[in-house]
């Protein structure tokens, strides 16, 4: 199927030039940030919250929320070590929603996994901690909420 420029409407995928807002790439803080987690403690707080997306433009979105060393992450990127030992603290800064984290793809116990048994509340914690067993690889993590 041949897809043509009227397929996108008024954007030309074959012009670079139609494409003006920058790659955005994971940096030190902001979206996407990284973050050591092998070093400390991570503090995530899901939360709504406004922010710019494209220049010029807001949005309203569900994220996680960390901050350290007066770094601001948003959706933050963890890192660790094979071997390392992680924790992280879930501070739901929901309103209404109870929600876990899923850790999804590693190895790790069941309590810690965001079964719906464990369940946060909003203004509730919970703290997830286990060892990085899995090899190096990109995993993700994201709400399991109620």
């Amino acid at each position: 199927m041949e897809m043509s420029a009227a397929t996108y409407g008024s954007l030309d995928p074959t012009k670079l030039g139609n494409f003006v807002n920058p790659l955005r790439l994971p940096g030190e803080d902001g979206l996407l940030g990284f973050l050591d987690a092998s070093d400390a403690p991570v503090s995530l707080v899901p939360r709504e919250e406004r922010m710019g997306v494209l220049p010029g433009k807001e949005t309203q979105m569900l994220l996680y929320r960390a901050e350290r060393d007066g770094r601001v992450l948003l959706n933050p990127i963890l890192v660790a070590e094979q071997g390392a030992g992680f924790s992280a603290e879930l501070a739901n800064g929901l309103r209404e929603e109870e929600t876990t984290i899923h850790w999804h793809g590693l190895h790790l116990d069941w309590r810690a996994d965001g079964h719906p048994s464990r369940q946060v509340g909003p203004g509730a914690a919970y703290r997830y901690e286990f060892p990085v067993l899995n090899a190096g690889g990109t995993y993700w993590y994201h709400p399991h909420a109620h």
